[in-house]
């Protein structure tokens, strides 16, 4: 996916109890804290100019089917179970139009 912008954001970050979000995870995940203590964060933002990468897409026919959206997300910092780098599971991921919900959810 190409996005052009993020036209707005707010990201948000409270303390969580770990163990209260372990039990939210999928087998797998195990909660990233920092300095022993969990985080939830809520994103709020505006994407503009989202479209597919399509190779030989003209650059014109993707500008024109590009859409723009609203977007939140309810997530934490998790990391796998087996060892690795972290990253961010999303409790929740809504979106005001269709195509980037579906699109993020089958990538994400």
């Amino acid at each position: 996916m190409r996005h052009d912008r993020w036209a707005s954001a707010i990201f948000s970050h409270w303390e969580a109890c770990p163990a209260a979000l372990q039990r939210l995870l999928p087998a797998g995940l195990v909660v990233d804290t920092h300095e022993g203590k969990a985080f939830v964060g809520t994103v709020l933002l505006s994407e503009e100019g989202i479209s597919p990468v399509v190779p030989l897409l003209p650059g014109w026919l993707a500008a024109a089917t590009a859409l723009s959206h609203h977007a939140v997300n309810v997530r934490t910092y998790v990391r796998p179970a087996s060892g690795g780098d972290g990253g961010v599971f999303s409790f929740t991921l809504d979106c005001s139009q269709i195509l980037p919900a579906v699109g993020a959810r089958s990538l994400f």
